[in-house]
């Protein structure tokens, strides 16, 4: 097995890499994958897993990716179950070996992982030593952290693809963090930050600033907690069991990544702010969804106290801040929440937390002193 060392120093010149857009096909059913041994000539297997694959035709693997895959699996393996204490795949709970197929899968899909029957298996793709945009070591690493975080989330059930999929970027840097995939891999956070208004529902990948925040804020066990409580409810609810009022999480996450005070601090780029409220103005806005938030900074220059009126049709959270980490105020879940200030600046967060019938929903925002 490959020392964590070694596996490090393999990593780390991907730090000032180019971000490439990437996929995993395991929420995405368009990718099909060979899942019977008997389709494949050659195996190899290592203490939990048996790699299947050809050397010759489309699906040609060189052997050194099925050795390589195999320790990068296995390291994966043991942090992931016995140092992050997540449930072992059913197959080996079982006392059997996971199954590992190497197949073409295209140009842009790394890997997947699926079940067949009761029994979870992983697909790598047999041509990921190929692909020349980003690091094949890395590339490599990381998708087998990845596929095997999500035959562990097998065991909780299949949740929303944001969650599948951004604690499973999540995971592969934690098992591999000079893989720095938030940024390397299609700049991950940078997606999330340049549309922060958009439903959290609808998001993959980006979602991994989710976990990244919490595991940083808090602590990486809650995390598994969220997924514990996926076994009986949707991933949004159990994020909401495991860290409390959602509009109080979301503007505290808009408001620390605004001011990039959570580690890692490097991995966080410039959010979207809104045009400055420093007149009384009238603000819409029809593009903020379920589980979002929006960002607008207020300027008020004057002694004097300004009022923020925020009326929706929808229920509505906002939070002012003011120029430190104190919160000035907060009205939460209604139709017209309205917001009092002195400070020169603050910062107003947005928030939409109730489910909408539709996914965007339109506010009307508006900014007066007060004689």
């Amino acid at each position: 097995m490959l020392n964590e060392n070694v596996i490090y120093c393999l990593l780390i010149f991907a730090l000032n890499a180019f971000a490439f857009a990437f996929e995993c096909g395991t929420c995405a059913p368009r990718f099909s994958a060979r899942v019977s041994h008997a389709d494949f000539s050659f195996s190899y297997s290592s203490d939990h897993f048996v790699c299947y694959y050809e050397t010759s035709g489309v699906d040609r693997a060189d052997f050194s990716l099925i050795t390589n895959a195999a320790a990068y699996l296995e390291f994966s393996f043991i942090k992931e179950t016995r140092d992050y204490k997540y449930p072992v795949p059913t197959n080996i709970a079982r006392g059997e070996k996971l199954p590992v197929y190497f197949q073409n899968l295209g140009t842009n899909v790394l890997g997947l992982a699926d079940t067949s029957g009761d029994s979870a298996f992983i697909t790598i793709n047999s041509t990921i030593m190929d692909f020349t945009n980003s690091p094949p070591q890395i590339l490599l690493s990381t998708t087998c952290a990845h596929e095997l975080f999500h035959t562990i989330q097998f065991t909780y059930g299949r949740k929303e693809s944001w969650w599948m999929e951004g604690s499973a970027v999540w995971m592969e840097n934690e098992v591999f963090p000079s893989a720095n995939t938030y940024v390397l891999l299609s700049n991950r956070l940078k997606r999330f930050f340049e549309h922060p208004e958009i439903s959290l529902k609808n998001r993959t990948y980006d979602a991994c600033i989710i976990p990244l925040y919490i595991s940083t804020t808090r602590k990486p066990d809650v995390i598994r907690r969220i997924w514990k409580k996926c076994r009986k409810n949707h991933a949004i609810n159990a994020l909401k069991k495991c860290v409390g009022n959602l509009n109080k999480f979301y503007s505290k996450l808009a408001f620390d990544c605004y001011h990039k005070s959570f580690a890692p601090l490097e991995l966080l780029p410039d959010i979207k702010i809104s045009d400055t409220l420093n007149s009384p103005t009238n603000f819409l806005s029809d593009n903020l969804g379920y589980c979002a938030f929006q960002l607008c900074e207020v300027s008020n220059s004057s002694a004097q106290k300004s009022k923020i009126e925020i009326c929706s049709n929808d229920k509505i959270s906002a939070a002012l801040f003011g120029n430190t980490q104190k919160k000035r105020k907060m009205k939460c879940n209604k139709k017209c929440a309205q917001l009092k200030t002195k400070s020169q600046f603050s910062l107003l967060t947005v928030i939409f937390t109730k489910q909408q019938t539709n996914i965007f929903t339109n506010y009307n925002l508006n900014f007066y002193k007060i004689k």
